[in-house]
């Protein structure tokens, strides 16, 4: 056997070097053939196999950002929370108001210098570019800076940056300051802007005071938000019907959508409360966007000389009643009622509310009073 082999070999080699020009051509292709196939397998299991780790280990290539403001509700972070694709999330506010002015407390001499302009950016527990480029998650009066910023300004890791809030308002500039403590500096990757990051709170804060608004957490100075009223609805009360185009004009570019002739026996089981015979009453309700005051003024000044009564309208709320141990006790249904006493009484509103001044003795006298009375009493009696 090893005999035959040893023929097979020397009959081989002998061939291949009496036909040499044909076996280095072979040589050739061979080589022609695999090279490139060797070059790329080498560049998809060496070089770009590591190019993808770096960059899928990099918390920065895994971040996306919005392109455009728009307002979420806290039920849609929630919800993006909980997928399993989804390691980190954290609202923002508006661009424009994410910028302050920082220094480093104590250098008075290079203050000027020291002072520049940072970018805010929130964050919360369990950011990975901050974990994961050399920092600790900042608490509520702390920070972290990224490298760049911590070079402008020569800070380090546990010094205090002075943070100045500025804003333009009644003709005049503001400034709301406090003080933050560096817990950390960011690699060099994470980012080349300079920016400083903090708990979603504090960028709250520092958009509503460029918005104007108080913060008494810091002592910033501003107005109070106010709260202002929104309906589902306007309750019309007419001496007459309304023919139809005038019906069209109080629900034509008025901000209600759809206009209904009630009975009293309607109304009351829409809103709660009676009137006495003898009225037209209809309800402007809105699809979407609830209506305001300004809405109600439009009504009254499209309704001038017709001698209306006008109510907004809240859809009912249910409540529960608890105790301290949080039993539920019994369960209310809520409605709403703006006004004026002497109103609901001259139109006969059953029940009447108590609130406000007394009321006239010549409207006491009236006889939609006496009829609220004689069916209060009825009421009464049919229900006892």
């Amino acid at each position: 056997m090893g005999d035959h082999l040893g023929i097979v070999f020397q009959l081989s080699r002998a061939d291949l070097r009496h036909e040499w020009v044909l076996t280095i051509c072979l040589i050739m292709a061979v080589t022609a053939v695999l090279s490139p196939l060797m070059i790329l397998f080498g560049l998809k299991f060496g070089t770009i196999e590591v190019l993808r780790f770096r960059l899928v280990q990099d918390p920065r290539n895994r971040e996306m950002r919005p392109l455009t403001s728009k307002s979420f509700t806290k039920e849609w972070f929630n919800k993006l929370r909980s997928r399993e694709d989804v390691s980190f999330i954290v609202p923002t506010t508006r661009q424009i108001s994410a910028s302050v002015e920082a220094r480093v407390t104590g250098d008075s001499v290079n203050e000027v210098q020291k002072k520049i302009a940072l970018n805010i950016i929130p964050t919360d527990d369990g950011d990975r570019l901050i974990m994961e480029n050399g920092a600790s998650i900042p608490t509520i009066d702390q920070c972290v800076l990224t490298n760049a910023a911590a070079e402008e300004l020569g800070a380090k890791s546990g010094d205090t940056l002075f943070v100045t809030v500025k804003r333009y308002r009644s003709s005049r500039y503001e400034k709301g300051q406090l003080s933050l403590k560096v817990t950390g500096v960011l690699s060099e990757r994470a980012s080349t802007l300079k920016s400083i990051y903090v708990r979603l709170e504090i960028l709250e804060a520092v958009e509503s005071f460029k918005d104007g608004q108080a913060v008494p957490e810091y002592g910033w100075e501003g107005s109070t938000p106010k709260a202002y009223p929104r309906y589902d609805g306007l309750v019309v009360i007419l001496p007459k019907k309304l023919n139809k185009v005038e019906e069209f004009k109080l629900i034509n570019n008025s901000g209600f959508t759809k206009i209904e002739l009630m009975t009293t026996e309607e109304l009351l089981e829409r809103a709660g409360y009676l009137l006495s015979p003898g009225k037209t009453i209809y309800l402007l309700s809105t699809k979407r966007k609830p209506a305001g005051n300004e809405n109600v003024r439009s009504i009254r000044s499209r309704l001038r000389g017709f001698e209306a009564i006008l109510i907004p309208w809240v859809r009912g709320l249910n409540a529960e009643l608890v105790d301290n141990s949080n039993h539920v006790l019994t369960t209310l249904s809520l409605l709403s009622l703006s006004i004026p006493l002497e109103k609901a009484v001259a139109i006969g509103m059953v029940p009447i509310p108590t609130w406000g001044s007394e009321v006239d003795a010549g409207v006491n006298n009236s006889d939609t009073t006496q009829w609220r009375k004689n069916h209060v009493t009825e009421k009464y009696q049919n229900t006892g």
